[in-house]
Protein backbone atom coordinates (compact mmCIF):
# COMPACT_ATOMS: atom_id res chain seq x y z
CA UNK A 1 0.00 0.00 0.00
CA UNK A 2 3.00 2.30 0.50
CA UNK A 3 3.72 2.32 -3.24
CA UNK A 4 0.10 3.17 -3.97
CA UNK A 5 -0.55 5.85 -1.40
CA UNK A 6 2.83 7.46 -0.98
CA UNK A 7 4.52 7.07 -4.33
CA UNK A 8 1.31 7.14 -6.42
CA UNK A 9 2.19 4.27 -8.72
CA UNK A 10 -0.72 3.75 -11.14
CA UNK A 11 -0.32 0.13 -12.19
CA UNK A 12 0.70 -2.07 -9.30
CA UNK A 13 -0.96 -4.77 -7.25
CA UNK A 14 0.62 -5.63 -3.88
CA UNK A 15 0.19 -9.41 -3.63
CA UNK A 16 1.48 -9.35 -0.04
CA UNK A 17 -1.25 -7.01 1.24
CA UNK A 18 -3.56 -9.26 3.22
CA UNK A 19 -6.49 -6.82 3.31
CA UNK A 20 -6.55 -6.67 -0.48
CA UNK A 21 -6.24 -10.44 -0.84
CA UNK A 22 -9.04 -11.01 1.69
CA UNK A 23 -11.26 -8.53 -0.17
CA UNK A 24 -10.72 -10.44 -3.43
CA UNK A 25 -11.91 -13.63 -1.71
CA UNK A 26 -14.78 -11.94 0.20
CA UNK A 27 -16.17 -10.35 -2.95
CA UNK A 28 -15.90 -13.76 -4.64
CA UNK A 29 -13.83 -12.42 -7.51
CA UNK A 30 -11.82 -15.64 -7.59
CA UNK A 31 -12.35 -19.19 -6.45
CA UNK A 32 -11.94 -19.74 -2.68
CA UNK A 33 -9.10 -22.11 -3.58
CA UNK A 34 -7.30 -19.61 -5.83
CA UNK A 35 -3.57 -19.24 -5.30
CA UNK A 36 -1.71 -15.96 -4.97
CA UNK A 37 -0.50 -16.38 -8.56
CA UNK A 38 -4.10 -16.77 -9.78
CA UNK A 39 -5.09 -13.60 -7.95
CA UNK A 40 -2.17 -11.74 -9.54
CA UNK A 41 -3.31 -12.99 -12.96
CA UNK A 42 -6.88 -11.90 -12.21
CA UNK A 43 -5.74 -8.41 -11.19
CA UNK A 44 -3.76 -7.98 -14.43
CA UNK A 45 -7.06 -7.50 -16.26
CA UNK A 46 -7.26 -4.07 -14.61
CA UNK A 47 -3.95 -2.92 -16.09
CA UNK A 48 -3.01 -0.08 -16.48
CA UNK A 49 -5.20 0.80 -13.47
CA UNK A 50 -4.39 -2.00 -11.03
CA UNK A 51 -3.70 0.57 -8.31
CA UNK A 52 -7.24 1.94 -8.59
CA UNK A 53 -8.71 -1.56 -8.38
CA UNK A 54 -6.45 -2.32 -5.41
CA UNK A 55 -7.56 0.83 -3.59
CA UNK A 56 -11.23 -0.09 -4.16
CA UNK A 57 -10.60 -3.60 -2.80
CA UNK A 58 -8.69 -2.25 0.18
CA UNK A 59 -11.47 0.25 0.91
CA UNK A 60 -14.03 -2.55 0.68
CA UNK A 61 -12.09 -4.50 3.30
CA UNK A 62 -12.05 -1.47 5.63
CA UNK A 63 -15.75 -0.65 5.10
CA UNK A 64 -16.95 -4.21 5.71
CA UNK A 65 -15.28 -4.15 9.11
CA UNK A 66 -16.37 -0.60 9.92
CA UNK A 67 -12.79 0.31 10.71
CA UNK A 68 -11.81 3.93 11.17
CA UNK A 69 -8.48 5.09 9.81
CA UNK A 70 -6.91 8.17 11.28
Amino acid sequence: MYLLMSLHFADIFPPGDMATIKAVYELELVSPKATKEEIITFMQRFSPWQSVATYILWNSYIQRRKLKLE
